[in-house]
């Protein structure tokens, strides 16, 4: 279970230096493994 920080759906949303290392990394994970807490989804909508 991987459970993403804001700070990395934000690296991939604003395009960031290591954009293509997350896609890499969430591209290669089952999905089913890859999880969001409420604060995630809270800080990114700010």
């Amino acid at each position: 279970m991987y459970l993403l920080d804001t700070n990395i759906l934000l690296e991939v949303l604003l395009e960031q230096d290591r954009a293509e290392e997350v896609e890499k990394f969430m591209n290669n994970t089952n999905e089913g493994l890859l999880h969001l807490s409420e604060l995630t989804l809270y800080s990114i909508g700010n």
